[in-house]
């Protein structure tokens, strides 16, 4: 018996000759891998594979075995192309490190609807909006995404943002890991940002906004076990 959810690809590996396994956050089942059989081929099977690269949302036919770790997919098809993503060297630089992110935060197979979605709407939101706006789409991502893990930062008063707490002080912590008075300003103005579009207005350089984000890793480093500095923040850098 299959069931049907829509999922977002964070990763696909080569497995023996023609086959992939699929790492897919589905809306049902959160966090799952399929394995799918003769997809590197030129034949009709073949045309499947584009369908599988990370990023794409799509809608899903699955054999849901809860006691199998891979599963199988039935079908699949696009929930919505991109009309960016795929396209865009910068736009797609930005949603490989969000998926990145999100490949590395999440380990576990636990539905999570409100994850998804936000998710979802992030990458809809980025695939549409200017080069000006999305370049400020990973900042704000990063810091929205930690309340879904379970380390909301708080907005309280202060003028250093320090990591490890997650919260603003006005005094310096004993670590090292913070944040300066202008970089936690940046990090407040995000922070206050009723919505994704808001982010148009804020004004940051390239290196600074390079130096936000690999603060913000480090942040997730100090509060997920097991987190590393995603591969793509170099690629990512060089961009924004």
């Amino acid at each position: 018996m299959t069931q049907k959810t829509e999922g977002i690809v964070l990763k696909t590996i080569k497995y023996g000759e023609t086959s992939i396994i699929v790492s897919v956050l589905t809306v049902q089942f959160g966090l799952q891998n399929y394995i799918i059989n003769g997809v590197r081929t030129s034949g009709r099977a073949g045309s499947k594979y584009i369908l599988y690269q990370p990023c794409s949302i799509l809608d899903l036919d699955v054999y849901n075995n809860e006691l199998k770790n891979l599963k199988r997919i039935k079908d699949a098809s696009l929930t919505v192309p991109f009309q960016n993503i795929f396209q865009s060297v910068f736009i797609t630089g930005i949603a490989t490190f969000i998926i990145e992110v999100v490949s590395k935060a999440i380990k576990e197979s636990e539905k999570n609807e409100d994850l998804f979605e936000f998710l979802k709407y992030t990458l809809l939101y980025l695939d549409k909006c200017s080069q000006e706006t999305s370049s400020n789409v990973a900042i704000f991502f990063m810091l929205e995404f930690s309340d879904y893990l379970g380390f909301k930062i708080e907005k309280n008063e202060g003028n250093i943002f320090d990591l490890r707490e997650g919260k603003f002080s006005f005094s310096l912590p004993e670590h090292k890991n913070y944040l300066d008075e202008e970089e936690s300003e940046i990090i407040r103005q995000f922070l206050e940002a009723d919505d994704i579009s808001y982010l148009r207005k804020i004004k940051l350089s390239g290196k600074k906004r390079s130096l936000i984000l690999e603060k913000l890793c480090k942040f997730y480093e100090i509060h997920i076990a097991g987190f590393s500095e995603p591969k793509s923040l170099k690629v990512l850098t060089q961009l924004v």
